[in-house]
């Protein structure tokens, strides 16, 4: 799950460096408020579809993510995913499976990780063009089209609160004939809330002492696999 917050994460900040002025220059507002502030709290829906034009719903989930510092929880669908200087932590609540890793020896890989992407989407995902195609009030809607596999990417940005209000992705249907449409709605977005000391620690999940993991309260039937070393 981390890899695809990863993912989606350097997609936006990919596409905000290239060509059309206005996009640009809006997408670097944004940007900038997300690098200084030290919280903020977003809730969305993700919903795929076969296709924009047939409209039929294959799958939904909501996702939650606070940010505290450099820190975060999130969760996606059944996935939650607490992220701190520490450890990275997963709870799968559906398959109730918890695993623990050291937050330090993840890094590198993260970094090389980010690298690999950086230069996956340069070569498949190439921006041909930004046309902005609606603004209201500090609404902007803006088509992004593409080369690769997402041949278009319809874009809704709130200047005035300096967030994202919609992101629909269209994937090519030859490629993808049973879900070629995906659209990210987030219905809150705040930079005034953020994570709790306890909610990035899991102090609701475990108790920690040294490299040693402790499930508690409802997260005692879940199956831990704890890769934690000091």
């Amino acid at each position: 799950m981390k890899k695809y917050l990863l993912i989606l994460t350097q997609l936006v900040f990919v596409w905000s460096g290239l060509f059309a002025q206005s996009y640009q220059d809006d997408m670097a507002l944004i940007s900038a408020q997300i690098s200084r502030s030290e919280t903020y709290h977003l809730r969305g829906k993700i919903a795929v579809y076969t296709s924009s034009k047939s409209g039929k719903l294959i799958q939904s989930f909501e996702a939650d993510v606070q940010k505290s510092g450099s820190a975060y929880r999130s969760r996606i669908d059944d996935t939650e995913v607490i992220s701190n200087d520490q450890m990275l932590v997963t709870i799968d609540h559906e398959e109730k499976y918890i695993q623990v890793e050291n937050q330090q020896k993840l890094n590198q890989k993260d970094e090389a990780f980010l690298r690999e992407i950086h230069a996956l989407t340069a070569q498949d995902s190439l921006l041909i063009s930004a046309d902005l195609v609606s603004s209201d009030g500090g609404i902007k809607t803006y088509h992004l089209r593409m080369t690769g596999d997402i041949s278009l990417v319809e874009i809704t940005l709130d200047l005035n609160n300096l967030s994202i209000k919609k992101m629909a992705y269209y994937y090519d249907e030859e490629k993808f004939p049973e879900a070629s449409y995906v659209v990210v709605e987030y219905t809150h977005f705040s930079f005034q809330e953020g994570a709790t000391e306890d909610q990035i620690n899991g102090k609701d999940v475990f108790q920690k002492a040294g490299s040693k993991i402790v499930l508690i309260g409802a997260y005692k039937a879940y199956h831990l696999v704890n890769l934690y070393q000091d």
